[in-house]
């Protein structure tokens, strides 16, 4: 501590022209000592006259007395720093929302890899897979002999009876085990878009109406899940109808989408929802680990494996496509255990690959390869930390027989109530 003497001497010091420092040093005190005491007896009005005071000049200030305490004050400082680092933050989720380059990857929330087994059922983690929407498409059942019909209005009912029975049945699995959340991909052609001239004729919305009239059923259905399941991860990645241009590209794939944008408008209006985390990959495909087993997520319409051949059908692209997509995630170290994709709308399980079905499902288009006709489906998968992929269950969005009903305006109408009861 300083001596009284020493201050004194050092204030006269700096009041005969010596600069702050040579004065501190000389009486054996710290600078910032030395300032503390000046500065009071400055602002007591207590130094002497001199020209020497123009040599240490301070900070013009309204309020002298109220600086000098505010320099005092370690929670002004402290306060500073939070409205800094605030600023910094507000700036990131602008900069984030308005121009989609988020500094760095979303992280995975820690209750997806969680590995831990405190008990014998260990943990499960239900996977909805979603894909092929095509919402805003219209299906005139009168040109496929009366095997399906298709619309917003129906696409709704479906995806209604998709988010109860996924409700229902991924309840029956996590009952023993514990369940820290629930996984929702959207694996691309949520809208059915105006890529070729015949879907801008006979699309029932304008792509921008599409966007928005899915967008706020998945929100609906999302907000279900979370009261359900208490945690939703929602892994978005882009298909061929939901982009913005005639020609399939490569660069900005994801950026020139619908699907991308649906996406957004998604998160942006879940944001401040608690229990939320969303992956929108720029690439367009997305890895995931998800309690030890890994996943890769894409459309389908980048595996590089062409169309279907003659009565194989969609197996013999699939299959291709997954083995081709595996061997280039392994030149990147990476260990695919399953294939997740949709595009093909044929609902299929082989080794280490999982097809999904389409919610549209039989419409002119397969009339016209001469596909065979099947029910809207998506799968619903199970995963546990002991036994990996646990289940996969085919949710059929409508009971078989209304294929061969006449009553095909009645599609949908009864789906809920057939699924939930059976």
């Amino acid at each position: 501590m300083a001596h009284s003497n020493d201050v004194t001497s050092a204030i006269q010091d700096i009041v005969n022209g010596m600069s702050q420092r040579d004065a501190a040093d000389k009486n054996g005190m710290s600078r910032s000592t030395l300032q503390y005491h000046y500065e009071k007896q400055r602002d007591a009005g207590n130094l002497p006259v001199s020209n020497a005071d123009a040599a240490v000049p301070s900070e013009p200030v309204a309020d002298p007395v109220k600086q000098a305490r505010e320099k005092r004050d370690v929670s002004f400082w402290q306060k500073r720093a939070q409205d800094l680092a605030n600023q910094v933050a507000n700036a990131e989720d602008l900069k984030s929302m308005v121009c989609r380059i988020a500094k760095g990857d979303v992280p995975v929330p820690d209750w997806v890899g969680n590995m831990a087994q405190n008990d014998k059922n260990g943990t499960t983690v239900p996977m909805l897979v979603t894909s092929d929407f095509q919402f805003g498409e219209v299906v005139d059942p009168d040109e496929i002999d009366g095997l399906n019909a298709y619309n917003p209005a129906i696409a709704q009912t479906r995806y209604q009876t998709l988010i109860d029975s996924s409700v229902v049945m991924a309840r029956r699995y996590v009952a023993e085990a514990k369940c820290p959340g629930m996984i929702y991909l959207r694996l691309g052609d949520t809208i059915n878009g105006d890529i070729h001239a015949e879907l801008r004729e006979t699309n029932s919305l304008t792509s921008a109406q599409q966007c928005r009239e899915v967008a706020g059923m998945e929100i609906a259905g999302l907000l279900r899940l979370r009261d359900e399941f208490g945690k939703v991860l929602v892994v978005s990645v882009p298909g061929n109808h939901g982009r913005s241009t005639i020609k399939p590209i490569a660069k900005k794939y994801a950026l020139d989408s619908y699907d991308t944008l649906v996406a957004w408008m998604i998160e942006d209006r879940l944001a401040h929802e608690p229990g939320f985390t969303f992956l929108t990959p720029d690439s367009g495909e997305q890895f995931l680990t998800v309690l030890g087993v890994n996943f890769f997520i894409t459309h389908g319409d980048r595996m590089g494996s062409g169309g279907g051949q003659g009565f194989i059908g969609a197996s013999a692209p699939i299959t291709r496509g997954a083995k081709k997509t595996r061997d280039v995630q392994a030149g990147r170290n990476r260990r695919v255990d399953f294939v997740v994709h949709g595009h093909f709308h044929t609902s299929m399980r082989l080794q280490g690959v999982i097809a999904n079905g389409s919610l549209v499902g039989f419409n002119e288009f397969a009339n016209k390869i001469k596909a065979s006709p099947d029910v809207p489906r998506q799968w619903l998968l199970t995963i546990n930390s002991r036994w990996g992929l646990q289940d996969a269950k085919d949710i059929a969005l409508e009971p078989p027989r209304s294929l061969f009903t006449d009553d095909v305006g009645a599609l949908g109408a009864k789906s809920a109530e057939t699924i939930l009861e059976s």
